[in-house]
C-alpha cells in the first residue's frame, strides 16, 4: 500500500496492530454482505446460507477497503472526540480560574490572625480580646473596689490609729517624698512623711506625737 501524503488539516491516522485492523474489517465487511444480501434476498437461513439463485454466501462482498480506509477513519473519529474534550477542558479550566480569583477574593477579606490592639498597641489574636487592655481593666476595677471600701474624710490621728490596729489596711493617701528620718520609734531608724507623719514602710509605727 502506497502511503497518501498528508494535508496539514487532515487527521492522523490511528495507529492499529495486525490483530485490532482484521477484527475491525471483519466486522465492516459482516455489515456490508448483510446489507446486500438484504437487498436481493430475503431467505431466512442466512448468513449460514443461502436458498436464492445467485447462491451469496458471507464473504461474497469482501472489500480490502476496510483494511485501507479504517486508520483515517479513526483518526477522524478521534480528532472529534479530542477536541470535544478540548472544549470541555477549556471550559473546567476557566471555571477553575473563576474558583480561583473568588477564593482570593474571600482570602483577602478575611483579617489577619494577629492584630494590634487599637487602645494599647499590643499584639492580641483575632477573635480575642487584648489580654493588656483585659489586666489593665480587671486592676482599675480592684482598686476601685478597694478605695470604695476605705472610710472618708479620716484626720491624721485616726488614720494612723486604724493602720497601728489593722496594718493590713491603708487609710491614707500614698506616702512620697519628702520623707524626714525618725529614730524615735523604738526600732533602727527609718522615715516617715512629712505630710502625715506616718511610716510608709513596714515596721507599722507611728510618730511620738500620735495621740492613739
Amino acid at each position: 500500500m502506497t502511503d497518501t501524503p498528508m494535508t496539514p488539516d487532515q487527521p492522523t491516522p490511528v495507529e492499529l496492530t495486525e490483530r485490532q485492523l482484521d477484527a475491525l474489517s471483519a466486522a465492516g465487511n459482516r455489515a456490508l454482505n448483510d446489507h446486500y444480501h438484504e437487498d436481493l434476498c430475503f431467505c431466512r437461513s442466512w448468513p449460514t446460507s443461502c436458498v436464492s439463485s445467485g447462491g451469496y454466501f458471507m464473504g461474497t462482498w469482501d472489500t480490502s477497503a476496510f483494511d485501507i480506509g479504517l486508520p483515517a477513519v479513526l483518526g477522524v473519529w478521534e480528532s472529534l472526540r479530542n477536541d470535544r474534550h478540548a472544549a470541555k477542558i477549556a471550559e473546567l479550566r476557566a471555571d477553575n480560574e473563576q474558583l480561583r480569583t473568588r477564593v482570593a477574593e474571600l482570602e483577602a477579606l478575611k483579617p489577619a490572625r494577629f492584630q494590634d490592639c487599637q487602645v494599647c498597641g499590643a499584639g492580641y489574636e483575632y477573635g480575642q480580646s487584648c489580654s493588656v487592655c483585659e489586666f489593665k481593666k480587671q486592676m482599675a476595677a480592684a482598686q476601685a473596689g478597694v478605695r470604695d471600701a476605705l472610710p472618708r474624710d479620716l484626720s491624721p490621728e485616726q488614720a494612723r490609729w486604724i493602720e497601728h490596729q489593722h496594718p493590713e489596711t491603708s487609710t491614707a493617701h500614698d506616702c512620697t517624698l519628702p520623707l524626714v528620718r525618725r529614730l524615735d520609734c523604738g526600732h533602727r531608724p527609718h522615715e516617715v512623711c512629712q505630710d502625715c507623719d506616718r511610716c510608709p514602710h513596714t515596721c507599722r509605727c507611728a510618730s511620738p506625737e500620735a495621740t492613739l
